[in-house]
């Protein structure tokens, strides 16, 4: 995985992924289907919470870093999440929101290494095609976001239907991650 300056391993990248789950479900108390937003900007870090909260059964509801903290917390109300995913650069921003917080980089410069029956808890975790994979917000035409929900299944069919074989031809006017 790289990003900029950064590279890791996939393997790098697992270690990191499971510990992050480890210390959700186990630390944090979270369970499949509760919500856990994120606020930070495009990194590593920010693939390892994605992974993370999703090998911890939880949903995954990114917020942006470049709304106006009013925004960012009726986000967080709106969905009642349970806890929010931060970095270095981006926990300093929501320490005056009151809101539960977990700083990824903390988690990952940690020296704790899970052992196999930690590793083992983590396969234990129950996720169905009908669970919630994760929530975007939309602009909200009234001025409000509105969280809306993506099943596992519906990400799934969406993909499949980018799988593009030689022939045919796919007419799309949004990126990818439009919602």
């Amino acid at each position: 995985l790289i990003f900029d300056h950064q590279t890791i391993t996939y393997n790098q990248l697992l270690i990191q992924v499971q510990k992050l789950a480890f210390v959700l479900i186990n630390d944090k108390n979270i369970h499949p289907g509760d919500i856990i937003c994120q606020y930070m900007d495009r990194s590593i870090e920010m693939i390892v919470g994605i992974m993370g909260i999703m090998m911890a059964g939880a949903t995954y509801a990114p917020l942006n870093t470049y709304d106006p903290l009013d925004r960012v917390l009726s986000c967080i109300n709106q969905v009642d999440s349970k806890l929010v995913l931060v970095n270095q650069m981006s926990h300093s921003n929501l320490t005056s929101l009151k809101v539960p917080i977990l700083n990824v980089s903390e988690v990952i410069e940690s020296s704790n290494y899970l052992n196999d029956m930690e590793i083992e808890q983590l396969s234990q975790v129950i996720i169905t095609s009908e669970s919630i994979s994760h929530i975007v917000f939309t602009s909200g035409s009234t001025g409000i976001p509105k969280a809306v929900q993506i099943r596992h299944r519906n990400f799934m069919d969406y993909m499949k239907t980018h799988i593009i074989e030689a022939n045919d031809i796919v007419l799309q006017f949004t990126s990818c991650s439009f919602d």
